[in-house]
């Protein structure tokens, strides 16, 4: 390709550098690329002014640049060297402090001053100086991968100060575009410095129509057709059309035009004439020459015929083939060149030149071409026309005009949302051929950078769930991007956004029932929400403070649970213990949670009162005790122990029982008691306060005996017991075996004559109470009865 742009230059610099020496004055400042013509153009040489001497932007106008066709560093990145310069020269010509030259007018400018677009700083200031530009943008690209590297420069022409420099990597044309975006801010900025907003020129209303502007002309077979920017004056009534045959003149007024075209025909092949345009108003008056511009008739190729606009992404593939009529010498097809507009009679700019093999229309050889135009923007329409050229770069007429469009961004897209951490999307199939399939992106805002989520390979799905990651309550946005399988992708679609759903709602009606046997019974209401895929339980001790869960229940529709506690840890008697649920959904969010219950658990009864014991009685003690208040104690627990010993339980005792005499007890003994009252549900209380007694013990031993012997027997006296309810005494003598009750009497002596004489015997007695209690044994007395 870079050989082919160079083909012809050498044979015409010798003609540009003597107009260069003829005509310096005439500058080319204002030439711009084909305007609009409602008649189809034809001719082969495309003249422009020459250039003029350097000159520096002034405040009151626009910086004027130019964008260099990016050099190609490896096959992988054929096809990019055009995106690039058509981003940038489309981004920058929206900055009103940017005069951008068109790719057409600047091809044409080298060709004629037999120059060649160079990375060499040195050599783009020396370009810049010859085209009267400010400042040039150029750089390169390569492919690496699946990134496109590539390095730009942005130079100062006066000066040849390199103001910005870049490499960038990036992957896929819409990340490349964005950055390109990205560094045209940078340019734009920078070129605010040589604009300064403080100086404001008043321009000057003048009577006279202003200098006609970009005048073009292509030569052609006997024919020229001119073209140039339209005036914008109010009273602009045409156009006045000049010719000479020499650059100084004469000049001929050829015609007179209301637009901003003209085609001069019936003129002789071979030759070079000369145009300059005046523009005039309503009264007459008429505006300075444009410049004189040269223009070359001579036989040109066919034109050839389109055949279809295929639309791509980011492009559109134009196939064409030759012409197949026949023609005379100079109809031999060197190559192609592509012009694009953006309305059917807008203004066609060149987009590429492509180089064939010689095809002659005499042989009637219909041979098929393609080229794949880049960069463009998506779902949006293009019209092109096609110039075939010969080996001296005449071209021929345009072809007819045919309307192309790129692939849309994806359309219809719709988010639904209100879903726990899942949105639906949605969108209207691609009606475009050879599309792969589509890219999800999503962001958590409107702005900013969009990550990719999802891919689906095929375009027959037409919905995608998004359910990675998702927070609960968060408005999430999304866009769409189609691709093919050369990895080319569509920008992004507009925006659709969706709310996930928030927390499932709180429980209502929690009530906690009091009163129950170590737990606590809840009940709540059902929540109707299908989300909810059941209940947290949670406990505390406390109103306030952290509550701790203790349960989880499975199911929208069990609204119930009974704490009882741990295994090894019960609910307390008579505690109130705090309440509170959530309902969580299936991915186990929970909601805020209700409002605290409380309730107790029932309080184990009181200890008996009352307990009083009765001693003093007979192998006995009477116990008595207060009822307890309890509608419900089932059983009293009665327990004793002697004073040394440990408590054991004598008896369980009716709850409507308050006395009871525990008998069988050692004489004069002391026995201890408590109580314990044990209601319905086993609940036992503390035990009541203890009451002791002990029974009647034994009357005393008799005391102080004295004996006396008498005839056949003894006399006995002692002192009367301490008891009072001593009823007799018995009097016993002791042998070796047996001790042997010999009496017994109310009185306090005692005389036995029955005895053998002169004997000894030991004596004792008893004494015995009212109850039959008999004490032990006095103490032994020996006597010896007398003889007869």
């Amino acid at each position: 390709m870079e050989m082919f742009r160079q083909r012809g230059i050498g044979v015409l610099f010798a003609i540009a550098a003597l107009a260069i020496l003829a005509f310096p004055t005439i500058s080319p400042g204002n030439a711009q690329p084909l305007p609009r013509s409602k008649s189809q153009p034809s001719g082969s040489l495309r003249h422009s002014p020459l250039p003029s001497p350097p000159h520096y932007a002034q405040a009151d106008r626009r910086l004027r640049i130019a964008v260099f066709t990016f050099n190609i560093l490896n096959l992988g990145a054929a096809g990019y060297d055009a995106t690039i310069s058509n981003f940038f020269m489309t981004l920058l010509d929206q900055h009103r402090v940017l005069e951008v030259m068109n790719r057409k007018e600047l091809e044409d400018s080298l060709r004629r001053a037999g120059l060649q677009q160079r990375e060499n700083v040195s050599l783009v200031q020396t370009i810049g100086i010859r085209l009267g530009l400010d400042a040039i943008i150029f750089g390169n690209v390569k492919k690496v991968g699946s990134s496109i590297e590539f390095e730009v420069k942005f130079v100062e022409v006066s000066q040849g100060k390199t103001l910005l420099h870049r490499k960038e990597k990036v992957f896929g044309r819409v990340a490349l575009r964005q950055k390109v975006e990205e560094i045209t801010e940078e340019i734009a900025q920078i070129a605010t410095q040589y604009q300064p907003a403080s100086i404001v020129v008043q321009e000057e209303v003048s009577p006279y129509p202003a200098q006609l502007t970009g005048l073009q002309a292509r030569g052609g077979s006997q024919k020229v057709v001119l073209s140039w920017n339209p005036n914008t004056e109010s009273n602009l009534r045409g156009y006045k059309v000049f010719r000479g045959i020499t650059p100084m003149g004469p000049f001929a007024k050829v015609a007179s035009v209301k637009e901003n075209n003209f085609t001069d025909g019936d003129l002789e092949n071979n030759r070079t004439y000369y145009y300059k345009v005046q523009a005039f108003n309503e009264q007459g008056k008429e505006s300075p020459a444009s410049v004189v511009i040269a223009a070359e008739t001579a036989p040109s190729p066919f034109s050839p015929i389109i055949i279809d606009a295929t639309p791509l992404i980011g492009g559109i593939r134009i196939c064409w083939t030759t012409n197949p009529r026949k023609g005379d010498d100079g109809t031999e097809i060197s190559g192609f060149k592509i012009y694009r507009a953006t309305e059917p009679e807008g203004e066609y700019l060149w987009v590429a030149s492509i180089s064939t093999e010689s095809d002659k229309g005499s042989k009637l050889r219909l041979k098929k071409h393609e080229y794949e135009d880049s960069g463009l923007e998506d779902g949006a329409k293009y019209y092109y026309r096609l110039a075939a050229f010969n080996n001296r770069q005449i071209e021929s007429d345009f072809s007819s005009a045919l309307e192309g469009s790129t692939v849309s961004k994806p359309a219809g897209l719709q988010a639904t949302g209100d879903m726990i951490r899942e949105i639906h999307l949605q969108w209207h199939a691609s009606p475009f051929a050879k599309i792969k399939g589509y890219r999800i992106y999503r962001n958590t805002a409107a702005e900013g950078t969009f990550g990719r989520i999802g891919e689906l390979k095929s375009t027959n799905k037409t919905s995608f769930v998004d359910q990675q990651n998702l927070s609960d309550a968060i408005t999430y946005y999304y866009r769409l991007t189609l691709y093919d399988r050369q990895g080319r992708e569509t920008g992004l679609s507009d925006i659709a956004s969706a709310i996930t759903r928030g927390k499932p709602p709180t429980p209502e009606g929690l009530n906690a029932q009091s009163g129950l046997v170590k737990r606590v019974k809840l009940s709540w209401k059902v929540r109707p929400e299908k989300e909810v895929g059941g209940y947290y339980v949670y406990w505390n001790k406390a109103e306030a403070g952290e509550f701790q869960q203790i349960a989880k229940i499975k199911g929208r529709e069990n609204t119930k649970f009974a704490d009882k506690g741990e295994r090894d840890r019960p609910l307390d008697d008579n505690a109130t213990y705090y309440y509170m649920i959530t309902s969580y959904n299936k991915v186990d969010v929970n909601s805020d949670p209700c409002t605290v219950a409380s309730a107790t658990t029932k309080p184990r009864p009181i200890a008996p009162t009352g307990l009083s014991a009765q001693g003093g009685l007979l192998a006995r003690i009477a116990l008595a005790w207060n009822q307890n208040p309890e509608t419900d104690i089932k059983y009293f627990h009665l327990y004793r122990k002697k004073a040394e010993g440990k408590f054991k339980e004598k008896t369980k005792l009716p709850p409507d029982q308050t006395q009871y005499e525990d008998v069988k007890l050692d004489h004069g003994t002391t026995y201890i008691y408590q109580l314990q009252a044990e209601d319905k549900d086993k609940l036992l209380s503390d035990f009541s306060d203890s009451a002791e007694a002990t029974t009647k013990p034994l009357p005393h031993p008799p005391t102080g005996l004295e004996v006396q012997g008498v005839a056949n027997g003894f006399e006995l006296r002692w002192k009367p017991n301490p008891e009072p309810d001593i009823v007799k005494y018995k009097i016993y003598l002791h042998s070796f075996l047996v001790d042997k009750k010999i009496g017994s009497t109310d009185k306090t002596q005692f005389t036995i004559d029955s005895l053998k004489p002169e004997k000894e015997y030991t004596v004792s007695l008893t004494a015995v109470d009212q109850d039959g209690l008999e004490s032990k044994k006095s103490e032994p007395i020996s006597v010896r009865t007398l003889g007869e």
